[in-house]
C-alpha cells in the first residue's frame, strides 16, 4: 500500500520530530550521491565517474532548493532573521571545523609533515578560501588538513545565497500579507539571469559570491513551486505512472548533464556551450526534483528502508561537514590516496584500491553517523 501521508505533515519517528520523510530519502540520496563522489575511486570520465557527477550536481543546487521551498516569513525585521539563520547554519559549521583543526593538528605534524605555518594556512584557507588566499599570501598552498576539511564551501555558498534570498523576499513582501506571484516570478528570472552573466563572465570568488544570484532565484523558484502546492499535487499521482515519468526523466537529465556541460557549475564554468548551458542547468532542477521524490515514494513504501534511509536524510548537515575528514584519516590507516574532493581519480585503477575507497566510504558514513547520534543525545540533554 502506498504511503499517503500528506507532504505537509509527516512524522519522521526515527529522528524524533515532525519530519517529512519524502523530503529526508531525498536528501539521503543527496548526501550519500556527495560521499561517494569525495570517498570512491573511479576512472575519469569513466561511466561510474558520469553517474556519480550527475547525482553530485544534481545535489547541490537541489540542496539550495529545498531550502528555499521550507521558507516561512516569520514577521520579524530582516536583520533579526538573518542572524538566526546564519546561527543555525554557519555558527555550529565554523566551530564544528575549528575544533576538528585544534584537535587533530598534532597528526598532521605527525603524519603529514606539517608545520605551524602550514597549520594555520589551512585554518585560514578553510574560512577565506583559496580565492581570496591567493591574493592575500601568493606563495601559500592548501594543505591536506584544508581538502579533508574543504566541502564547508557550500556552507558558505548557501549562507550568503540564503541572505540575499531573504532580502528579496522582504522587498517583494512589503506591507502585503505576501508577495505577488507575479512578482516572485519577475525577481526569481532576474536573479538567475544575472546569476547566469556572472557565470560565464566572473572569475571563482571566495564564497562562491558568483553563485549567490542564481541560487537566490532557485529558492524563490522553489517558493513559487510551493505555493503552487506541487508537491502534495505530485504525491497523488499514480506511483507506476509516476515510476515511468521517473526514469524518462532521468534519461533526459542525463542527455543534459552530458552533453551541456552542466555539471561544472561548481566550477563555475557551463562547458562550451555559455548560457545555453546555464540554462538547461536550471531545467534540470525540477527535472531531478520529480526523479528524487517518486524515488523516495517508491522507497516509503519497504517500512525498514525508509526509516533507515530518512534518517541518514535527517542528518546530512553532520554527514557534509565531517565526511571527508573521517575518510581522508581512514585512507591514510589503509595506506590509499587521500584525495578528498573531485580528484579521486586513478588510471590504472586497481581493484585494491577501489575496495580500500569502498571500505573508506563506509568508514565515513559510521562516523558521521556515530557523531549524528551523539549530537542527537546532546540536544535531548
Amino acid at each position: 500500500m502506498e504511503n499517503k501521508t500528506s507532504i505537509t505533515n509527516t512524522a519522521d519517528k526515527t529522528a524524533g520530530s515532525n519530519r517529512n520523510s519524502y523530503i529526508d530519502i531525498m536528501k539521503a540520496v543527496m548526501i550519500l550521491s556527495v560521499m561517494v563522489y569525495h570517498l570512491i575511486y573511479r576512472r575519469k570520465d569513466g561511466a561510474a565517474d558520469l553517474i556519480i557527477r550527475e547525482f553530485i550536481y544534481l545535489s547541490i543546487p537541489l540542496f539550495v532548493f529545498l531550502a528555499g521551498y521550507f521558507y516561512r516569513e516569520k514577521g520579524v525585521p530582516l536583520m533579526s532573521e538573518v542572524g538566526k539563520r546564519m546561527k543555525h547554519l554557519v555558527l555550529p559549521s565554523a566551530l564544528v571545523d575549528l575544533a576538528i583543526f585544534l584537535l587533530f593538528c598534532p597528526y598532521f605534524l605527525i603524519f603529514h609533515g606539517y608545520d605551524v605555518r602550514s597549520w594555520l594556512l589551512d585554518i585560514l584557507t578553510e574560512y577565506l578560501r583559496p580565492e581570496l588566499m591567493e591574493k592575500l599570501v601568493p606563495d601559500y598552498g592548501a594543505g591536506q588538513f584544508f581538502n579533508n576539511l574543504s566541502p564547508i564551501w557550500f556552507i558558505w555558498m548557501l549562507a550568503f545565497s540564503t541572505i540575499l534570498f531573504l532580502i528579496v523576499m522582504k522587498l517583494l513582501k512589503g506591507s502585503k500579507q505576501e508577495p505577488d506571484m507575479a512578482a516572485m516570478i519577475i525577481a526569481m528570472l532576474v536573479l538567475m539571469i544575472i546569476g547566469s552573466v556572472l557565470y560565464v563572465y566572473s572569475p571563482r570568488l571566495s564564497w562562491s559570491l558568483h553563485i549567490t544570484p542564481l541560487y537566490a532565484g532557485i529558492m524563490i523558484m522553489a517558493q513559487i513551486i510551493r505555493r503552487l502546492n506541487v508537491l502534495e499535487k505530485l504525491e497523488k499521482v499514480n506511483l507506476a505512472l509516476s515510476s515511468v515519468i521517473m526514469v524518462v526523466l532521468a534519461v533526459l537529465h542525463f542527455v543534459i548533464f552530458y552533453n551541456f556541460g552542466s555539471d561544472n557549475l561548481y566550477l563555475s564554468l557551463f562547458g562550451d556551450k555559455g548560457f545555453i548551458s546555464a540554462a538547461f542547468f536550471i531545467i534540470e532542477i525540477p527535472m531531478g526534483g520529480y526523479v528524487l521524490f517518486t524515488f523516495a515514494r517508491i522507497v516509503s513504501l519497504i517500512e525498514p528502508l525508509k526509516v533507515s534511509v530518512a534518517w541518514i536524510g535527517s542528518h546530512t548537515l553532520v554527514n557534509l561537514l565531517t565526511h571527508t575528514f573521517i575518510g581522508g584519516i581512514a585512507a591514510d590507516i589503509l595506506h590509499t590516496y587521500n584525495k578528498p574532493g573531485p580528484y579521486w581519480y586513478l588510471d590504472p585503477l586497481p581493484t585494491s584500491v577501489i575496495i580500500k575507497s569502498m571500505i573508506t566510504f563506509v568508514v565515513a558514513l559510521a562516523g558521521s553517523s556515530g557523531l549524528a547520534l551523539l549530537n542527537d543525545k546532546l540536544k535531548k540533554r
